[in-house]
């Protein structure tokens, strides 16, 4: 199905568009809630869980962060819709009842708990043209919380309500039949690939269209409220709140400055002006009354003309500016509002230096909020129309599942929501190159959490998966974030600290390994990093070896035509590169084979699963990471080293494949003969970097039988009875007994490695396959399970998930590449399309 224009003369059409949908009143079919360990897990883990108690402690003693707190997991909410922002300035969510809750302007913070505030709504007013009032309700079908605006009781029915999710756009249908009229809004952010000034912005359009089709013409108002604070009791009253009544040529509106952590933050709230039958008219307000002279105004008048005030030093503040048409008979009506909220300041936990968000380049001064309310309502035709250009090819080609077609897009949610910041660079690091500080000095600096309960900037391990999503829609930002990470390698921190899984007193850092993330909020992120303790990460094997493969990637798809001095920053990572080689082979490799192996501890990102001697996952990163540092020299022109190299890749893998093949696949490592679902995880990488399977690492026969392998038992066995075959693929699998329990992660699906593993599926021309797999992802999270925008790393095959709002999913990016980049595709004929509705 093909979208329809934005501009249509029926709204309603608007709902029937590709994307996730529900009605008012949709609720999941499968109950989940945060994991639970099997009991035989138990033993095993409380040493830790004592030493989490302990560590916990002592840094809330010393004002410190921890990277995750077990005690408290986070639980969904069913009613999550498109979140509202730009990319690293903060986002506000907004579920698909219509209720603003959750909001992401604290850096690192994601206000899970808060789930509808009060007296931030929508509220619409409908009168005769002779002045009768015919109807009054806040739009939405939240419940609502009446201790305070207690006046303001009339929601709407959920069945009278429709939602139509794509990222960054929504629409929210809803139907008063007894009048005959249809409102539809769209919400629109600026999120726009290629786009590093607009898509930075912390705004959103609000385009309230309005038909009508009775036989009677009506006087609609529809008033936008708004208050201080982020609906957090903490911040509900900071600071004495200010108000401002703004208007130019193209909006009217008012601005509510206030404080949030102690930082400044103004929200702006305008109507844009239109000579078309339209009033405005605003006003300030208490939002801890009653809320009923506000109410009341708007249903005698149709305004706010009559109830015109501006609190003055109020510690608890919220504004209201209202647009009133005409929509006579069988024509539409439109009004349009945009929101800002303008927090241009931040800083982190411990508050060592003050950080401007990017936005702040364009906007700046004590106009930026106005400015940001106009520039938003004079571009939101061209954002329009650049998001369209952007996902219609993909939204009309009709080979493709409509689930995809919505999946690709919805996952893209957390580049915005993921506790994003994109901050100015700081001149003064020294450690950092020419190359490095040049970039982010135009580009920025920019951070997102691995998860919203896992706070930790950039994990790096994880982010190899999701970095698809940026290298194809934000290329800046990811070389950014490659560049920032090679700075970091001959870093060292000697403060000690201890590992939360066996106790062990290690340094932070070494010098020579990459950190495993770019660290704590609440502490000092780029300046202190490696913020995660459950292991000596120092020891990992695959974030090293992941930085060689993203550095060839970066260059060959980003670097090489997008920076004059290319071969120069390829220079920098190969000698980075080079480094991280020497070193693996010296200390790795312990029985001089050419070959590394693991060290019978949880070493790399399944960091709960112990791999012992060479193991199918880091081995075939190995592999990757030798072939692509060889590449790197040919492109370079060292000769000597590229013919090192040739050689040791052919070496690691003659060893990778006696050590480990079986004759159907390769086993998980020396020790365990699971079948792991990503156990060619650098030949998947190397592949999708070439976008063909024709010269991959190891030869296709095997290949094809190590996929063919996990799909008969990771996909097709694993889930409940009735989901079996529809829930994603099994991280491990054991073919004597079922479900592979060895360890917590051994019987999870993760989201993001099932997209990956779904992408390898469609590199080798198994289009089928490669959306059956990726299905399991969306089936299960976003139709059964009410995780959509809040999509979690880890499903169990029944009851559980496991860290909501996770940075691995926009892995689904990588199916996109290696749909485009295979030549079958354009013979592709989808046998079937799957349905979209979750209602």
């Amino acid at each position: 199905m093909t979208p329809p224009a934005a501009d249509t003369d029926d709204p309603s059409k608007l709902l029937d568009g590709i994307g996730w949908t529900a009605a008012g009143d949709w609720k999941p079919t499968e109950r989940r809630i945060p994991f639970i360990p099997r009991l035989k897990h138990i033993p095993l883990i409380l040493p830790m869980v004592w030493r989490f108690f302990v560590k916990s402690v002592y840094n809330w003693w010393n004002g410190e962060g921890i990277f995750i707190n077990i005690f408290k997991q986070n639980l969904h909410m069913a009613h999550t819709g498109v979140p509202i922002g730009g990319i690293g300035c903060g986002s506000i969510g907004r579920d698909f009842r219509g209720a603003f809750n959750r909001f992401s302007l604290v850096p690192g913070l994601k206000e899970l708990w808060v789930d509808n505030i009060r007296a931030n709504q929508f509220i619409l007013t409908v009168r005769s043209v002779t002045g009768q009032l015919l109807t009054q309700r806040l739009l939405t079908c939240a419940k609502q919380d009446k201790s305070t605006l207690h006046a303001w009781d009339k929601t709407f029915p959920t069945s009278s309500v429709r939602y139509r999710g794509l990222f960054p756009r929504s629409w929210t249908e809803y139907e008063l039949p007894d009048l005959g009229l249809t409102l539809v809004c769209e919400q629109i952010s600026p999120v726009i690939p290629h786009d590093y000034k607009d898509s930075t912005l912390p705004v959103a359009n609000f385009v309230w269209r309005v038909k009508n089709s009775s036989t009677a013409d009506y006087n609609i108002s529809i008033a936008f409220t708004w208050r201080n604070g982020t609906g957090c009791a903490q911040w509900a009253q900071e600071s004495v709140c200010r108000v401002n009544r703004y208007s130019d040529s193209h909006i009217d509106g008012m601005e509510l400055a206030n404080k949030i952590r102690g930082k400044n933050v103004t929200y702006g709230v305008y109507a844009k002006r239109n000579e078309k039958r339209l009033s405005i008219s605003s006003t300030s307000f208490d939002p801890t009354t009653d809320g009923g002279p506000l109410w009341r105004a708007l249903g005698e008048d149709g305004n706010l003309q009559g109830y015109d005030r501006l609190l003055d030093g109020y510690r608890e503040c919220a504004v209201a500016v209202c647009a009133e048409t005409q929509v006579v008979s069988s024509e539409c009506g439109e009004i349009e509002f945009a929101l800002v909220w303008n927090m241009p300041e931040i800083d982190f936990g411990k508050k060592s230096k003050e950080c401007k968000r990017r936005f702040s380049r364009f906007f700046h001064g004590p106009s930026a909020t106005s400015a940001m309310g106009a520039h938003a309502v004079k571009q939101r035709k061209n954002w329009q129309r650049q998001i369209e250009e952007w996902q219609q090819p993909v939204i009309a080609d009709r080979r493709l599942p409509e689930w995809y077609r919505s999946a690709l897009f919805n996952e893209l949610y957390y580049v915005a929501d993921g506790s994003t910041s994109w901050i100015e660079y700081d001149a003064k690091e020294d450690h950092v190159s020419e190359h490095t500080a040049k970039h982010m000095k135009e580009w920025g600096r920019f951070g997102y959490m691995e998860s919203w309960e896992y706070l930790m900037y950039n994990t790096y391990d994880v982010h190899f998966y999701a970095s698809a999503a940026f290298i194809e829609n934000w290329p800046q930002l990811e070389v950014s974030m490659q560049l920032d990470f090679s700075e970091q390698l001959n870093r060292e921190d000697t403060r000690l600290h201890k590992t939360l899984m066996d106790g062990e007193t290690v340094i932070v850092k070494k010098r020579g390994r990459l950190p495993h993330d770019m660290g704590h909020p609440i502490d000092s992120p780029w300046e202190y990093t490696n913020t995660y303790c459950l292991h000596d990460t120092c020891e990992w094997k695959d974030l090293n070896l992941k930085f060689i493969l993203a550095s060839l990637r970066d260059y060959q798809q980003s670097i090489k035509t997008e920076n004059p001095k290319a071969t120069e920053v390829l220079a920098h990572l190969f000698e980075r590169s080079m480094e991280i080689i020497e070193a693996g082979k010296k200390e790795w490799d312990v029985d001089g084979d050419g070959m590394i192996e693991n060290g019978g501890f949880a070493d790399q990102t399944y960091d709960v699963w112990i791999m012992t001697g060479t193991s199918s996952y880091c081995g075939s990163l190995w592999i990757a990471a030798l072939e692509a540092a060889r590449r790197m020299a040919e492109i370079l022109g060292r000769k000597t080293e590229e013919a090192s190299l040739a050689q040791q890749v052919d070496k690691a893998r003659s060893i990778f494949i006696k050590k480990l093949w079986n004759g159907r696949y390769f086993n998980f490592d020396e020790t365990s003969s699971s079948i792991m679902a990503d156990q060619l995880c650098g030949v998947w990488f190397m592949a999708a970097l070439d976008g063909t399977t024709d010269k991959m690492l190891i030869d296709k026969e095997k290949v094809s039988s190590v996929l063919d392998t996990i799909f008969a038992n990771n996909v097709k066995k694993f889930g409940s009875k009735e989901s079996a075959g529809k829930s994603g693929a099994a991280n491990g699998w054991k073919e004597d007994s079922g479900l592979d329990t060895t360890a917590i992660q051994s019987e999870e699906m993760w989201t993001g490695t099932t997209y990956a593993l779904a992408s390898f599926f469609a590199l080798m021309g198994d289009r089928e396959r490669c959306f059956a797999v990726a299905e399991g992802v969306y089936d299960s999270c976003w139709k059964r399970a009410g995780l959509q925008y809040q999509t979690p790393e880890a499903m169990f095959q029944w009851m559980f998930y496991r860290a909501i709002g996770y940075m691995r999913p926009l892995a689904i990016w990588n199916i996109h590449a290696a749909l485009r980049n295979t030549e079958s595709l354009r013979n592709y004929e989808l046998d079937s399309t799957s349905g979209e509705s979750s209602s």
